[in-house]
């Protein structure tokens, strides 16, 4: 619930511009919930038949909550397009997760204080490793634009005294 919100307020950040009916949009909430499940599931028979295989299931689905969020799918298009998306990037995705684990441990000791920064680093960190994997640039367009410096405005010609 509450990951959801957050996932999808990143998402919308990184995609464009906010508005209020981003507020709350409950169209995608029942098929998140749906992957969300269907992942937990995979992963949790993954991890009981012996550790890596749980390991490997969770990050080849890893991006299927963002394809939902994106693109408004069914969990099994998800799961089938994180699959295909996150194929030859598996290493990379076990590093970034171990990293996130271990920043949000880490926050985790500050007296759980830490995790009001270190968990919506590691949302941002996982929304980013999904535009990249997804062919995306990094920000959108928009966002690169307004951060180009402003052009000079030509010089006023000078006027001859009299």
């Amino acid at each position: 619930g509450s990951e959801m919100c957050i996932r999808d307020r990143c998402w919308v950040c990184l995609v464009r511009s906010a508005s209020f009916n981003d507020l709350w949009n409950p169209k995608p909430f029942w098929h998140y919930l749906a992957t969300s499940l269907v992942i937990a599931i995979i992963v949790i028979l993954g991890l009981l038949a012996l550790i890596i295989p749980g390991i490997i299931l969770a990050i080849a689905f890893s991006m299927a909550p963002y394809v939902v969020l994106e693109k408004r799918v069914w969990p099994m298009t998800a799961l089938k397009e994180s699959w295909n998306m996150t194929k030859g990037s598996w290493l990379n995705l076990f590093l970034l997760g171990l990293v996130l684990f271990i920043i949000n441990f880490l926050g985790a000791l500050l007296l759980m204080i830490g995790l009001l920064v270190t968990i919506p680093v590691s949302l941002l960190a996982m929304a980013h490793a999904y535009r990249t994997l997804s062919g995306r640039q990094a920000l959108p367009e928009a966002v690169v634009e307004e951060e180009k410096a402003p052009e000079t405005p030509p010089a006023p010609e000078e006027v001859p005294a009299s």
